[in-house]
């Protein structure tokens, strides 16, 4: 049993069933992991479009099941959004309710699903960044963001260095609105103390 020295000169005694478990743990921690990432449940979202003043079936999407277990998906979607109201920026939320009672998501196999909104909220239509949160009944969940008017998902970094610059510097991402150049030209005829509208989002 090997002797450790303390700063107050007695020794301290490493019992070798210490050193056996962490020897032990470090070797079966990656094969656990592996089994974890392989078996664990996860969902891929592409957002195909959200029509939020649709009474039912606004949001449309596809999902599939990246992983071998079979699970479903949980009937609450929730969509954080920041908007501009004036020259100030606000978030907020609401909640998309899926449609099909049947959410069963086999392994692999991509499926088309639709929800519906609790609540419209007339800035919604005009937010640009929204970020849509999906989770499974067991698993792991997914976050899909979106910028503009388009609905492919935008990495973490690229979604919130955007929204910095638009927030801050005002910004525009020019690739994510449908006509920036006419956005543009009227932005400049209100002059710099006008009120900046940002175009609503069309989906």
């Amino acid at each position: 049993m090997p002797s450790i020295p303390t700063p107050t000169g007695t020794s301290f005694y490493w019992p070798d069933w210490l050193t056996v478990a962490i020897a032990l743990v470090a070797l079966v921690q990656p094969w656990i992991a592996a089994i974890w990432k392989k078996c664990w449940p996860k969902v891929s979202i592409r957002i195909q479009e959200d029509k939020h003043e649709q009474e039912v079936g606004g949001l449309r999407f596809e999902i599939v099941n990246t992983r071998g277990t079979i699970t479903s998906l949980a009937p609450k979607i929730k969509v954080k959004y920041r908007y501009q109201e004036d020259r100030r920026w606000r978030v907020n939320h609401i909640y998309y309710y899926v449609v099909e009672l049947e959410r069963q998501l086999l392994p692999h196999h991509p499926r088309i699903l639709t929800a519906s909104a609790d609540r419209r909220l007339p800035q919604y239509e005009n937010s640009w960044y929204r970020t849509y949160i999906f989770r499974p009944t067991g698993g792991i969940g997914a976050k899909v963001r979106t910028i503009g008017v388009y609905r492919d998902s935008k990495s973490r970094t690229r979604f919130f260095c955007q929204y910095a610059m638009h927030r801050w510097f005002d910004k525009v991402p020019m690739d994510d609105i449908a006509d920036y150049g006419d956005w543009k030209r009227k932005k400049r005829a209100r002059g710099p103390h006008g009120k900046d509208d940002a175009p609503s989002r069309q989906v």
